[in-house]
């Protein structure tokens, strides 16, 4: 090796035989070529990369039979042009194996002796193929994720947690969420959406995120709600915390417009929830909000409730004397006049046939009572227009029952309330009963 040294003046001249002894061991790739790109030198690990089957040295060989291409070589030497102004280069660049497969190199050039015409050329070489290949597949996989939330059907947002800023977002985010086409998010802070996005939402997709990845003892859960927008569309908002291990790295939000299907469910809520005829609760509606009521009535703190049934008296006279048509018409004017007197969380509904109920939440008796009086005094004085026939005139009985404070069953509430109202009945009609434990509960109700 040294008299091979010493047969290429230029090695001789400008470097030790120490120096080659170090370059051949070194763990790069280390290559001396001629201005006229033919190698000079190369170091053990350049020779045992590029040398093929039988080829002993790389000295001689042409720089070219390293590249892949006519192209490569001559984009290469376009780089190579700028050595002189420059004094060194750096690139990163695919060159062919002996088994003709193309490798990445990080490749440095420098002049051997700078300023000596004629100067050899050290090119030294780093293996970068594996971080070259993670970086492709990196950014293909980056390039199938952002089609993916492109052409997802629902508007996308990706967050990233240490800067609080927004990664990509989607058309469909931008129609969704009333956008300008020309307002410009990937990059900007969270707090960018805050024009587009109620305020307890852009909370939502922004107290989650640190200024850092950072480690939470348990994962934050998914998020999902569906909230009306102030021009009444319903909008699905659903949050995907993006976890390494324990670390928040960002989150992926999902916003879909389901307006339709949420006006959809709300008719079918409605029909399912409410009388046709009078527009109020149904039986089954009254029943279990009265149902939920009454568990209040064990939580700690104040809690009053009074139950008022009204029935419309001698209402089979109303159907059989003018016709069913009729009835209805007065049971809606019942509805409609009651509501006049309701305040807004108390719950009315119809129970069946004649047989409205009110469950009046925070009244205790006395107050019932004065309002039942008012009710049923309001419907006596008013009359119900028959054209052609002369207008109608009815009355209702009322039944009122005061949950005690240790509370009561729906079935204790009703009966009580029904033997109140059946009371009245009993009494002559068009008045109002307020349920003592001197009233036996009735076991069937009194002729109408």
């Amino acid at each position: 090796m040294r008299a091979r040294h010493q047969r290429t003046p230029w090695r001789r001249n400008e470097w030790t035989d120490g120096s080659w002894a170090l370059l051949d061991r070194s763990d790069a790739l280390i290559l001396v070529t001629s201005q006229g790109r033919r190698i000079l030198y190369a170091n053990q690990k350049a020779t045992s990369t590029f040398a093929r089957s039988g080829q002993g040295s790389l000295v001689g060989t042409p720089l070219r039979a390293l590249h892949g291409s006519e192209d490569s070589f001559a984009d290469f030497e376009t780089f190579s042009r700028l050595l002189p102004q420059q004094q060194k280069v750096r690139t990163e660049w695919a060159l062919r194996l002996p088994d003709g497969t193309l490798h990445w190199f990080d490749i440095q050039g420098a002049f051997l002796r700078p300023g000596h015409p004629g100067s050899g050329i050290v090119w030294t070489l780093f293996d970068t193929d594996d971080h070259h290949r993670l970086d492709t597949a990196l950014m293909q996989a980056e390039h199938r994720l952002a089609l993916i939330v492109e052409k997802f059907p629902a508007g996308a947002l990706i967050t990233e947690a240490g800067e609080q800023t927004i990664v990509t977002a989607n058309e469909a985010m931008y129609r969704v969420l009333h956008i300008p086409p020309s307002t410009r998010l990937v990059g900007a802070g969270v707090t960018a959406l805050s024009p587009y996005l109620p305020a307890h939402i852009l909370h939502q997709i922004y107290a989650p995120l640190p200024r850092f990845p950072i480690a939470f003892a348990q994962p934050i859960a998914p998020y999902r709600g569906v909230y009306e927008w102030l021009d009444g569309r319903f909008i699905d908002v659903e949050g995907i915390p993006l976890h390494d291990g324990p670390d928040l790295h960002g989150g992926f939000w999902i916003f879909r417009d389901v307006s339709a299907q949420w006006q959809r469910e709300r008719r079918l809520e409605k029909l399912a929830t409410t009388d046709a005829l009078t527009g109020i609760l149904n039986r089954h509606a009254f029943l279990e909000i009265l149902d939920r009521e009454l568990d209040m009535s064990t939580a700690p703190g104040p809690w009053a409730c009074t139950l008022m049934i009204l029935d419309v008296d001698f209402f089979k006279t109303v159907n059989d004397s003018y016709g069913h048509p009729t009835g209805d018409v007065v049971l809606q004017h019942l509805a409609n006049t009651v509501k006049r007197f309701l305040a807004p969380d108390d719950v009315f509904g119809r129970l069946g046939g004649e047989e409205f109920a009110i469950l009046l939440r925070r009244r205790r008796a006395d107050g019932a009572y004065e309002l039942a009086e008012q009710i049923r005094q309001a419907i006596a004085g008013e009359s119900v227009a028959i054209a052609p026939r002369p207008a109608i005139h009815y009355t209702v009985s009322i039944g009122l029952y005061e949950a005690p404070p240790e509370g009561a069953t729906a079935t204790q509430f009703l009966a009580r309330a029904d033997a109140a109202l059946y009371a009245s009945k009993h009494a002559g009609r068009n008045r109002t009963t307020l349920w003592t434990p001197a009233l036996m509960e009735a076991s069937g109700p009194p002729a109408p």
